[in-house]
């Protein structure tokens, strides 16, 4: 049982102070159905009154104590609440509506206080119910979380969004992009460059290429434009992901090494790659099938600490999570979490994810345990060859040279449509193909 300290007197005049403010106006009225919920009220009587007047407002009605008493009847809880006693002491307690903007805030903090005193019992009830660290610290945060945005005293203003937008058109009028650059020009057109707070799924089968693309990416946007990235690779040993980045600063093709015909320029080469992966604002986890919940922790960190702008998954169907439900449905969760992860650090997130193979009965691609991956994402791209060697039953072999479709299947801002690329696997590089402009 969580505990609840007793509420002082000045959180119940506080209270009945709000109340009595809300009773007098309509913009009264409005700021505390802006700032507090029901919930927020210590005392159970107080928090239905305020239920009723913030109904009343939500629906236009006309307040007074006459009218309120009305309503408190109609929902059978006028006895309830104390009757005309109580609802004079109400309006007896505040002489103005403006002392709304003065009290809503305290019921507030106080709301908030309670609310923290109950993670200390959360915490004390999952040790005993021996629940994983990694859940238990997930359960407070997302508690935390709760409590943060209860806190907000109003709506941030309109001015700041307005802002926002109009500087992003008017560096579009001008050429430029204010979002992180893929280095894929045309998709870099499409999608007006990477922006903060959004969750982007880049879908495919085995062998497409999809981890090849992020590594483009980063050659391109952390590598190239110093961008601070952060890499979970939750499959890939972080050794191999530096040779694989390594392939495609060089531009060498790396059959060599295998060979032992690795010349001394090309070895110049990587040693000048490693130099530049070095320098760079790039971290990479390896950790194998990461929980979701410490993913999140460490790219809130890497923010933090490194002002990481974007974050890389590869991929969701091998990050972990506790939640005790069907595949499909974690699959969905774990999603869900990364756009959180994407708002709440304002950062760009891109995940990959598995397609199923496709077959005679199956012909169509789909998102393997798809869950609420398409839903909560705001771009799905799907990377894909069709040449008849990725056809069911088909024995033939892909050249090292071949042609790649980018779908974009979902641009919350934007259009869809197909790009055309080129993807050289002996330098593990992605271009446009001659015939996109």
């Amino acid at each position: 049982m969580s505990e609840v300290p007793q509420a002082p007197p000045h959180d119940v005049m506080a209270e009945m102070g709000t109340l009595g403010a809300m009773m007098l106006s309509d913009e009264a009225r409005a700021f505390g159905a802006q700032n507090l919920v029901q919930d927020d009220f210590y005392n159970l009587v107080n928090g239905i009154i305020f239920g009723a007047l913030v109904d009343m407002e939500h629906n236009g009605d006309r307040v007074d104590m006459v009218l309120l008493a009305h309503e408190l009847r109609s929902r059978g809880v006028y006895e309830q609440v104390g009757g005309s006693a109580r609802l004079i002491q109400i309006a007896e307690c505040c002489s103005s509506a403006l002392n709304v903007e003065y009290y809503a805030p305290i019921v507030a903090s106080y709301s908030a206080r309670r609310q923290l005193l109950q993670v200390r019992s959360m915490a004390h009830d999952a040790v005993d119910d021996g629940a994983a660290l990694d859940s238990i610290i997930s359960k407070i945060e997302r508690h935390l979380d709760v409590v943060k945005s209860g806190m907000t005293d109003e709506i941030p203003p309109m001015a700041d969004a307005i802002a926002e937008a109009t500087a992003r058109l008017q560096a579009r009028s001008e050429g430029r992009e204010t979002g992180i650059q893929t280095g894929i020009g045309k998709l870099d057109r499409i999608l007006h460059g990477l922006k903060p707070s959004m969750l982007t799924i880049l879908a495919g089968r085995p062998s497409d290429g999809k981890t090849s693309m992020l590594l483009n990416i980063i050659a391109s946007a952390c590598l190239g434009e110093q961008v601070p990235t952060l890499f979970f690779s939750a499959e890939m040993p972080k050794d191999q992901l530096v040779e694989n980045l390594g392939r495609i600063i060089t531009q060498v093709d790396y059959t060599e090494l295998a060979r032992g015909s690795f010349t001394a320029s090309n070895y110049q080469k990587w040693q000048e790659a490693m130099r530049t992966i070095q320098q760079a604002p790039l971290q990479i986890d390896d950790t194998g099938a990461i929980n979701i919940e410490t993913l999140k922790r460490r790219a809130g960190t890497a923010v933090r600490r490194h002002g990481v702008k974007i974050v890389m998954v590869d991929y969701i169907q091998r990050l972990r999570t506790d939640l005790k439900a069907k595949r499909n449905l974690q699959v969905g969760y774990i999603a869900e979490e990364l756009k959180t992860l994407a708002s709440r650090e304002r950062v760009h997130v891109i995940a990959l994810s598995q397609i199923g193979r496709t077959s005679r009965d199956n012909p169509l691609p789909q998102l393997k345990w798809s869950g609420e991956q398409e839903e909560v994402a705001d771009i799905v791209l799907r990377l894909a060859h069709e040449a008849k060697y990725d056809q069911p039953d088909s024995d033939d072999r892909e050249p090292p040279v071949a042609a790649r479709g980018l779908y974009i299947e979902k641009n919350r801002h934007g259009r869809v449509g197909k790009l055309d690329l080129t993807f050289d696997k002996r330098i593990l590089t992605f271009t446009e193909a001659e015939n996109e402009q």
